[in-house]
């Protein structure tokens, strides 16, 4: 997902990853699909020449995938319907962005099939896009084997 997104290039942007997590138990192109979107709709509000940010970490129960950006920030108002299939926000609405607007509606239908949780985190200095998937417990798989 993190190699094919070419706005990013083509923006001259920089993907920075923080990435300590070697598997994740998920449906691969499902998953794969869902970031894709999000660093499409973070590269297409981010400024050019700026720095894209994935961290992924295990945290207990799952797997935490942030992706931030250094954009203008979402407004308040538009954060309460973000997830909603074809909403563009105000600013996408005057602009040649191709996309179907559906991106972040269906990045959530698919976290949440993973029995998952999606939050968006914004401000002046930019917005994070939060994915949180749930994953066995690989401690307690570990400990069993172990005995």
């Amino acid at each position: 997902a993190l190699k094919h997104v070419p706005s990013i290039a083509e923006r001259s942007q920089i993907l920075k990853k923080d990435i300590s997590v070697e598997k994740v138990v998920a449906e691969r192109s499902l998953l794969t699909r869902a970031v894709r979107e999000v660093l499409l709709n973070v590269s297409h509000y981010s400024p050019p020449d700026s720095v894209i940010e994935v961290i992924m970490r295990r945290e207990k129960g799952g797997v935490h995938i942030t992706v931030k950006d250094s954009g203008p920030g979402i407004p308040s108002e538009e954060l309460k319907t973000i997830f909603e299939p074809f909403n563009t926000g105000k600013e996408l609405k005057n602009s040649n962005f191709e996309h179907l607007h559906i991106g972040l509606a269906m990045v959530k239908l698919i976290v949440e099939r993973h029995d998952g949780n999606m939050w968006i985190e914004s401000g002046d200095n930019g917005t994070s896009v939060h994915i949180w998937i749930a994953q066995p417990d690989v401690d307690a798989n570990d400990k069993k084997e172990d005995e």
